[in-house]
């Protein structure tokens, strides 16, 4: 009988996980600090701004305690609609991404060893998955 590691792909990374998690949360932090993002930001307030709603930067807009409410009220669909055309408008999500992109760039190249890990495990992980999925399809 084959053991538990061996039909996951062997023993969970926990450490290897952990440091991929933290690239992800890192950046995003390091992002908010970069001037290209900021500038996009402030881009898209004006833009909410023209459109009638007061938001310093698009995450203020999503934590708004005034949409906290079970079923969106029709403020909360026409903040949603702003956002998205100023999202647009200004290209933040383009620029947003880009820089997140150059902060993981770096990040990945400095623990290159330990996600090359990670990807081992998770390529065994889907060996096995689609092993069995064959073996239950036959």
């Amino acid at each position: 009988m084959e053991s538990v590691h061996a039909r996951n792909g062997g023993p969970l990374p926990e450490s290897d996980i952990a440091v991929a998690a933290t690239i992800e949360k890192e950046s995003f932090k390091r992002s908010l600090d970069d001037k290209r993002v900021g500038q996009a930001f402030r881009e898209w307030s004006t833009c909410v701004e023209r459109h009638g709603y007061r938001y310093q930067d698009p995450m203020a807009s999503v934590s708004d305690r005034a949409f906290d409410t079970e079923e969106p009220t029709q403020r909360e669909k026409a903040v949603a609609l702003a956002d998205m055309d100023c999202k647009t408008e200004v290209g933040l999500l383009k620029t947003w991404g880009a820089v997140e992109t150059e902060i993981q760039t770096r990040m990945v190249k400095n623990k290159s060893s330990t996600l090359n890990r990670l990807r081992s495990f998770q390529k065994r992980k889907m060996s096995i998955a689609d092993e069995v999925i064959k073996r239950l399809s036959s």
